[in-house]
């Protein structure tokens, strides 16, 4: 059993922008370990834009703040909050399928409660939390309302592999997306990660040098996993 005790991890030397071009290049070569079956991709500034229009009533008055903000600074670039695009490592648009905005938005955390203490993406669930909801699903054979789920990790391998699972289910009316860039990209992009009490927090964890591409302002923690 590892140590749940964290430490601080300290990158600075890695200017932002090279923080925010290595966590698109990391992504990507994660996200091509699922290229036979097909996973598809959420951009960020959409899934946000989802959480805002769905969930804005569950944020604190700080933290929908703080996504409006992203989701207009997003738009007023022209970036990929307007379209199914998103940046491949190479800069590269990789064009993915259309997403249902009128579904219900489920933010899946495919992370382990230690990372998830550190800090999450607003109103995420877990994993379990998901399969509940499709287990009640097919019993009851309820496909009222479609469900997107987005999940995420630290950087999208994991949460690849959730979203393989998902989609492999077949469950009518489900479709799950790999959040682009992960909980690291979500930061890049100036949106809002929190404590367990909902709180803004400016941390993330991370698993090591390696992967310590967090925005510049960020505290990263690292512990053994279990």
């Amino acid at each position: 059993m590892g140590s749940s005790s964290s430490k601080d991890s300290n990158n600075g030397a890695i200017a932002p922008e090279q923080r925010r071009q290595r966590t698109k290049e990391m992504f990507g070569f994660y996200q091509k370990q699922f290229e036979a079956e097909q996973v598809p991709v959420m951009s960020i500034p959409r899934c946000a834009r989802m959480l805002l229009a769905q969930h804005r009533d569950d944020l604190s008055a700080a933290v929908a703040r703080t996504v409006e903000a992203a989701v207009a600074s997003s738009s007023n670039n022209n970036n990929t909050a307007g379209g199914d695009d998103t940046d491949d490592d190479n800069g590269q648009d990789r064009k993915q399928e259309t997403v249902n905005e009128s579904a219900k938005l489920v933010i899946v955390d495919c992370r382990t409660s230690a990372e998830k203490s550190v800090s999450t993406i607003p109103c995420a669930v877990s994993e379990d939390d998901v399969t509940r909801l499709l287990d009640e699903r097919v019993k009851t054979n309820d496909d009222t309302d479609d469900i997107v789920a987005a999940c995420y990790c630290t950087i999208g391998y994991r949460s690849g592999k959730v979203v393989r699972s998902i989609n492999a289910r077949g469950v009518r009316g489900v479709r799950a997306y790999n959040l682009d860039g992960s909980i690291l990209g979500w930061a890049h992009a100036q949106l809002p990660v929190v404590s367990a009490d909902g709180e803004i927090v400016q941390r993330v964890h991370v698993f090591g040098k390696k992967w310590d591409v967090a925005p510049a302002n960020y505290e990263t923690k690292t512990f053994p996993l279990m």
